[in-house]
């Protein structure tokens, strides 16, 4: 038998809970450790390393980046001097913005947080290809834009953390193939969707205005206004990333894998309409999406 549907909330009850959900404390450090590493990247590799130590957490993952498969070394690298010589400097920024934000996410996700993964995967590649796209549409982009590629689906955690009954009727709907549209589903269900919830918990938590409108409008990013360009980037990597098999909750089951090319957002950044460009872009896409996986890994 199955079990009573809870009744949708109201808009203010929504809020008020929201009150209860604690912050992302790394959102408001990242930017100062990437001017640490910056400048320690003009001194030498051994300062580079001491403010990597500094951070266990980054430590371990970077260690645990260059001792991968991906880089074939033949002796295992102990040393993080030797790893920041082994990876890179890209590779550095990617897990500096990156881990300590999923580590947050997985510490609001809670005791669930091992049920997320598909959820670690998707935002970090979202992320990394948000960043993609930007650089392919000719214009210059900001550390933002991997965290807007990041947090975009965040209300999907606090919907879970704040309204498990209501969250577990929705997945009970997504399993029984009643999920043809999302966002009504959500509002039948919480009273709101994810997308809307996700932006009033940035909000609420004083982040950027950018990672707030990615949060409310990376399906429809016309709504986006001046952050329209990179929240379009969000939409088209966050759909690639289900087209080859990197989706979550919400996402379509066996997507068109050129579905991401037929959205809002691609016109929004590719609007003239250039093929050479848009095949780049798609290029981009492609090498990126195979190269990503083993960085989501290592960070997830």
């Amino acid at each position: 038998m199955n079990p009573v549907a809870p009744s949708p909330l109201s808009p203010e009850a929504i809020r008020v809970a929201l009150r209860s959900v604690p912050p992302l404390p790394s959102l408001n450090s990242i930017h100062q450790t990437l001017q640490e590493l910056l400048a320690a990247e003009e001194k030498s590799t051994a300062r580079l390393a001491l403010v990597i130590g500094r951070d266990p957490g980054l430590a371990s993952r970077l260690l645990q980046r260059v001792n991968s498969p991906e880089f074939g070394l033949q002796q295992k690298v102990k040393s993080l001097e030797d790893a920041v010589i082994h990876v890179g400097s890209r590779t550095l920024r990617d897990l500096v913005l990156m881990a300590p934000v999923v580590s947050d996410m997985k510490s609001l996700a809670g005791n669930q947080s091992s049920s997320w993964r598909a959820l670690w995967r998707h935002s970090v590649g979202t992320a990394l290809l948000t960043q993609e796209l930007i650089a392919s549409a000719g214009g210059g982009g900001s550390d933002l834009d991997y965290i807007a590629g990041l947090m975009h689906d965040v209300g999907w955690i606090v919907s879970k953390r704040l309204f498990p009954d209501h969250f577990a009727e929705m997945e009970r709907r997504f399993a029984a193939g009643k999920s043809a549209v999302v966002e009504l589903m959500e509002r039948s269900v919480l009273g709101v969707p994810h997308t809307i919830l996700g932006g009033w918990y940035l909000e609420q938590q004083r982040q950027d205005e950018l990672l707030v409108k990615s949060a409310l409008f990376h399906s429809v990013p016309e709504g986006a206004g001046a952050h329209a360009r990179t929240i379009a980037a969000v939409q088209i990597a966050d759909l690639f990333m289900a087209s080859i098999g990197c989706g979550h909750l919400g996402d379509p089951v066996g997507p068109d894998r050129e579905a991401w090319k037929k959205v809002g957002g691609w016109k929004i950044l590719f609007p003239s309409g250039n093929e050479s460009t848009q095949r780049f872009a798609i290029r981009r896409l492609e090498v990126g999406g195979t190269r990503l996986l083993t960085l989501v890994d290592s960070v997830c």
